[in-house]
């Protein structure tokens, strides 16, 4: 059996800005609450965190912003700041050799802010879609990872992957899109001496936020370096996919839907060499070093 662990923290931050004549304060709390507990070759930790988000003032400002011919971008100045709960579990198992580590998130948005779309219709036929964020309903995000490490030859040859899945439901104010995205990746590393050695792969990430999907840049890669005294010299390749680097959208809009995907082909099959020298001059000193210890201790009890 183990010891429990607890800690609690919080402090109230205020934020202050404006536009013109108009200005915004928001008086925001951030508290928290952690447990662990070990258990033989176990560890359970859980966190609880409140956090504030603020909208950024390019929202608030109610300029218009033409994007395309038929599109154009509004801001809201009655936008309000909303807060984030998220309920974090890790379950981490370790032996001599291996390493697993199970990690679950559950996160509520309450009136998260995001893009709404609206159409408008003109006599002569035309047409025009307004983009402007405002406060929608709610946004929960429930996520589930597992990691796995296993060192072949301790300090010198081990291997990881991971898998993950993430679950979105976003309710607006007239709309509501439910989306799972899957991922995973992995790698090896070797090191022997003054040689290192390694090669990984990363999935493309999705996620979803009011109605719009992203979708992260996926990446793969070697590298090798090898060091001799302060003088280290590496190679690497990257990217070896057809379309390079990329990354990209979709909007779930019934309005407007519509994808976008930026492309870096440039970023293909890309191969670096580097070299980096590490000296230096002047005279030493030893200095003393002090322990920074921020562990709240007080159990809250007046005495």
């Amino acid at each position: 059996m183990g010891v429990l662990k607890d800690k609690i923290s919080g402090l109230p931050v205020s934020r202050t800005f404006g536009q013109d004549e108009r200005g915004y304060t928001y008086n925001s709390f951030r508290p928290s609450f952690s447990l662990s507990y070990p258990v033989n070759n176990f560890m359970f930790r859980y966190n609880f965190t409140v956090a504030p988000f603020v909208p950024p003032l390019s929202s608030l400002s109610d300029v218009r912003q033409q994007i395309s011919d038929i599109e154009v971008n509004i801001g809201n100045p009655d936008l309000d700041p909303y807060p984030s709960y998220t309920n974090q579990l890790r379950i981490i198992y370790q032996v001599p050799r291996l390493y697993v580590q199970l990690y679950t998130l559950y996160t509520y948005r309450k009136n998260p802010v995001s893009t709404e779309v609206q159409r408008i219709d003109y006599i002569d036929g035309s047409y025009l879609f307004e983009y402007r964020s405002a406060n929608q309903r709610n946004l929960e995000q429930l996520f589930g990872q597992l990691n796995v490490q296993y060192y072949f030859i301790p300090d010198k040859l081990s291997a990881y992957g991971y898998v993950g899945v993430s679950n979105y439901t976003s309710r607006g104010n007239n709309y509501t899109h439910h989306f799972t995205g899957c991922y995973g990746g992995g790698g090896v590393s070797l090191i022997l001496g003054s040689f290192s050695a390694n090669a990984s792969f990363n999935s493309r990430y999705k996620s979803l936020q009011g109605e719009t999907i992203s979708y992260n840049p996926m990446y793969g890669g070697l590298s090798l370096g090898y060091k001799i005294k302060d003088i280290r010299v590496g190679a690497s390749y990257a990217y070896p996919f057809k379309e390079g680097w990329s990354s990209g959208s979709k909007s779930l809009s019934e309005l407007a839907n519509n994808k976008s995907w930026t492309y870096i082909r440039d970023n293909a099959n890309m191969v670096m060499v580097n070299v980096s020298w590490n000296f230096n001059y002047g005279r030493k000193y030893e200095s003393g070093k002090k322990r920074f210890n921020n562990e709240d201790k007080d159990s809250g009890i007046v005495r």
